[in-house]
């Protein structure tokens, strides 16, 4: 139980190379969350592609200026912080990437575990298509559960990629320890090794931050106050909120893999378009609101993840949306905003609403609150005052705010659309050649260790125009949801 809240003793490292190059965390990955969660991401790729050039290309792209970092070893100093320790030459002894590889001479679906790969064909409506936790085998390497300790006790680089290849399909899972970089990192880096890939070195930018932090002084000195300080949970509330959900936290959990065809999600965002237009109309107004499909959908599943709440239930949902702030700061601390950021840089924009009113509401009133969260709450002033109470909440653990009150039930929702995981292109590294044909991921998933409940990572849309989201929830949740989608499939209700 200590080691979940990170309040376990450090145990001793491994000494570092004489030569390595000491770099200290940035600010924001020195956060007790970031260090405790390892990332996993599956990508599903239908051909058979080269392990080594995959291997290759990924460890050339480190080796370039800016990119070093992510192949660093993970130490403790005598202060006890987490800092960068990087090769001063990556070689044999110590590669670029942990890198393993596994193959299995035969098809995918003939494979016991490859073959529970989730696949959308014939979807009537939005289900739950598969478990992520079954393909362990291909995620973990030797399906083992990885802490920041099998870091900072060996000299296992930061970014790892396991490989697992069949005759007809290839399964890649890059994994890293969460402070190293999001989501927006990810994309960084995924980018970068499919141009080495493709030929395309010369298109890679350079990093910014790669040794100092630029965000150090992040939060510092914000000139308001955060449009949601009043409902900050203190220390009290905190330890409430902990006690309430000790199950929740420390019990069992599931996972489930949800799709979301896009006839599905296409007729809901025209639907809750058309209404808002109609209000407007009727309010005299001669434009709409305007409202994302990542709104509408983070909307309806949050009224899905509510359903066992119950529509009189006055319970607070928060509803947490990571956002990167390479865009905010763009012109400032993260300038110049066409070079990569790969690091930890997260605001959360939070909607603060009581359980029934998210599910009695119409869905375009929802959808429009988070719309309106996000633009209220991810000013260049409001991002600097969360910042803000960051630091003022707790100098060493540095995580995300929560607000609302003890009894409050939580969602945190990552949306990798942005990231655009499903749009590259693994075409180059094909063992047969496939004439300038694009290869993309039919699936992709996320996974961490260790699991923490009502984390929402939605991976994306595919290049059909399915989207996939994926979280943990305390045993016996993900039966409510289930039975809400099949209800909302047959036509008995509508979120």
């Amino acid at each position: 139980m200590l080691g979940l809240f990170g309040l376990s003793r450090p145990t001793p490292e491994p000494t570092e190379g004489p030569t390595d190059k000491v770099i200290p965390l940035h600010w924001f990955e020195d956060g007790f969350m970031w260090k405790k969660v390892i990332v996993y991401t599956l990508f599903v790729l239908d051909d058979a592609l080269e392990p080594s050039k995959l291997q290759q290309s990924l460890e050339k792209l480190i080796h370039r200026e800016g990119y070093q970092k992510i192949g660093a070893r993970l130490r403790r100093n005598q202060n006890g912080r987490v800092e960068y320790h990087v090769p001063e030459s990556f070689t044999p002894d110590r590669p670029a990437v942990a890198f393993t590889h596994v193959h299995h001479d035969q098809s995918v679906d003939d494979h016991p575990t490859a073959s529970k790969i989730p696949k959308p064909d014939g979807l009537a409506g939005p289900a739950v298509v598969g478990d992520p936790e079954e393909l362990s085998d291909l995620v973990r390497p030797g399906g083992t559960t990885l802490s920041l300790d099998d870091y900072l006790k060996t000299d296992r680089p930061t970014l790892g990629l396991h490989v697992t290849t069949f005759r007809d399909s290839t399964c890649m899972s890059l994994y890293w320890p969460h402070l190293a970089f999001d989501a927006m990192g990810k994309k960084a880096v995924v980018e970068g090794w499919t141009k080495i890939l493709q030929g395309r070195e010369d298109e890679i930018p350079t990093p910014i931050g790669y040794e100092t932090d630029p965000l150090a002084e992040f939060g510092k000195n914000p000139t308001e106050t955060h449009l949601l300080a009043d409902r900050r949970v203190g220390n009290f509330g905190m330890a409430g909120y902990a006690l309430r959900n000790m199950v929740g936290l420390a019990g069992p959990k599931e996972i489930r893999m949800v799709c979301i065809p896009r006839d599905f999600w296409e007729t809901m965002v025209t639907d809750v378009r058309d209404e808002l237009r109609q209000e407007a109309v009727a309010r005299g107004e001669e434009q709409a609101p305007f409202v994302t499909e990542g709104d509408v959908l983070v909307a309806w599943w949050t009224r899905v993840c509510c359903c066992h709440l119950g529509p009189d239930s006055t319970t607070t949902v928060a509803a947490q949306n990571a956002m990167s702030l390479r865009k905010v700061l763009g012109n400032d601390l993260l300038s110049p905003p066409d070079r990569p950021f790969i690091s930890m840089a997260l605001g959360f924009p939070t909607v603060l609403l009581p359980a029934g009113e998210i599910l009695s509401k119409p869905l375009s009133w929802l959808a429009l609150q988070f719309r309106e969260a996000i633009t209220k709450q991810g000013t260049r002033t409001q991002v600097e005052a969360y910042a803000a109470l960051q630091r003022e909440f707790s100098a060493d653990l540095r995580m995300p705010m929560f607000f609302g009150d003890s009894g409050m039930y939580n969602l945190f929702y990552s949306n990798w659309q942005k990231a655009g995981m499903f749009e590259f292109d693994f075409g180059a590294a094909a063992v047969a050649p496939r004439d300038g044909k694009p290869l993309r991921a039919s699936y992709i998933q996320c996974v961490q260790d260790p699991a923490f409940p009502e984390g929402w990572p939605i991976s994306g849309k595919d290049e059909h125009g399915n989207y996939w989201i994926s979280g943990f929830r305390a045993k016996g949740l993900w039966a409510k949801i289930e039975e809400e989608l099949k209800g909302q499939t047959s036509g008995e209700k509508k979120a």
